[in-house]
């Protein structure tokens, strides 16, 4: 890692280790339970659930967006994680392409 004009510079490698190490983050705070169709979301060691079958639609995402975004124990990331996560389960297309 070196520094150029204000911006750290990483390897190929570095950034693919930084990537695995946040997958595998990623994959520990959000649990896809199949069977009772619920996402926990575990942070600080409290987990967090929603209810799968209360979002039907893209509007239905949104609201639980900005619900999980006025918690004060919820990220950016972790908003956007679950966003990702629950629109890859149900199918939405959420990046209008």
């Amino acid at each position: 890692m070196s520094k150029q004009g204000g911006f750290e510079i990483i390897s190929s490698a570095e950034a693919f280790k930084m990537l695995e190490k946040h997958i595998q983050l990623m994959n520990k705070t959000f649990i896809y339970q199949k069977s009772n169709n619920t996402m926990q979301i575990h942070v600080n060691d409290y987990p967090y659930e929603v209810d799968l079958d209360r979002i039907n639609s893209e509007r239905d995402l949104l609201a639980w967006v900005l619900h999980l975004s006025e918690k004060n124990w919820t990220t950016t990331t972790l908003v956007i994680e679950f966003a990702e996560r629950v629109a890859g389960i149900k199918g939405f297309n959420i990046h209008g392409c």
